[in-house]
């Protein structure tokens, strides 16, 4: 008889990974940087199907995403799971990356460029709230709560970011548990330490109103 496998034979006769059996069909071809390639002679793109915005070198997303908060805590293999979700959009200026009261189901890593975070005040027009440079990111909140943009985001002399979706990102999650985990106590400290500014800032409000 026929030895026992651990895979599965595709169309063509070659052995599929038993990991990538047990996924539908529909969410490999949808979520192509979820899940461990098969074993290859040669190594395959690192970059999702599709992605024709800019695409850089993986050892260049990598270090990007090492300095944002929420990745910190991720190691290289980690890291290059994410790195492999994502894909770069490039933004004219003046331009809008998103606009206040639309659904957020991405965020944004600055590579370069900036972006103006504003809000439209009736009568007064935009309102700046803050300029963010190279490294920064943005929109990660509405990614976590499903909530609606805050305010808008606007392109300020042209940017190019690199991006991820919700989708993506919560399909990551679900198949790398000790990466999830790394995560959201990452999320957790980043919110602590925004609240314990918030408090900040409104305590010294306080202060200066007594005066």
């Amino acid at each position: 008889g026929e030895r026992p496998t651990d895979g599965i034979r595709d169309r063509t006769g070659e052995m599929e990974s038993p990991v990538l059996s047990r996924i539908p069909s529909v969410g490999r071809s949808r979520f192509p940087c979820l899940v461990s390639p098969p074993v290859a002679l040669s190594p395959p793109s690192p970059y999702p199907t599709g992605d024709h915005h800019h695409p850089r070198p993986m050892a260049t997303r990598i270090e990007l995403l090492r300095t944002v908060a929420i990745f910190r805590d991720l190691d290289d293999g980690e890291l290059a799971r994410v790195a492999e979700c994502c894909r770069e959009e490039r933004f004219e200026s003046a331009e809008y990356v998103f606009r206040e009261g639309e659904p957020g189901n991405r965020l944004y890593l600055i590579v370069e460029g900036e972006v103006r975070i504003s809000r439209t005040i009736p009568g007064s027009g935009e309102e700046a709230l803050a300029v963010l440079k190279p490294g920064a990111v943005f929109g990660e909140m509405a990614v976590f709560d499903r909530s609606d943009r805050s305010t808008d985001a606007i392109s300020n002399g042209g940017t190019r970011c690199l991006t991820l979706s919700r989708s993506d990102f919560e399909l990551l999650l679900d198949l790398n548990r000790d990466l999830a985990y790394k995560i959201l106590w990452a999320v957790v400290r980043l919110l602590s330490r925004r609240l314990r500014q918030t408090n900040d800032s409104l305590r010294s409000f306080l202060a200066m109103s007594m005066f």
